[in-house]
């Protein structure tokens, strides 16, 4: 864990979710935010982290219906790293915990609180 994906981490517990699709055997990794207010954030900053740490480039568009931007992806290993992380699919709401590998590290801690605040501050 580094202060990168400390914060991508953060951003997910704020925004994001896990979802699998049984039908599909397939899983997916969305962080939803305001198109108005998030889009340099999403684009510049999370899916530059998720490029660096993961050699994969996650889909990010805009949902004008809903005023959106979506960071989306299926790629495995970031699936993979956010179930490594004690997260699990489906909603997160009031179950949702910082992983202990970044409560352990003050440079790790504001990290995801800076990734969470960009998302839900």
């Amino acid at each position: 864990m580094d202060e990168q994906l400390a914060e991508l981490t953060g951003a997910f517990i704020g925004d994001g979710n896990l979802y699998h699709y049984e039908k599909k055997n397939s899983s997916t990794l969305t962080i939803t935010g305001s198109s108005e207010n998030d889009f340099d954030y999403y684009n510049k900053t999370l899916s530059e982290i998720v490029r660096k740490k993961f050699k994969v480039q996650p889909k990010l568009w805009r949902r004008k219906d809903r005023n959106a931007i979506l960071l989306r992806t299926h790629n495995k290993k970031v699936i993979n790293f956010f179930l490594s992380q004690k997260f699990k699919f489906g909603p997160k709401t009031k179950t949702v915990k910082i992983p202990e590998t970044i409560m352990k590290k003050r440079t790790l801690k504001l990290a995801c609180l800076r990734g969470l605040f960009n998302t839900d501050g």
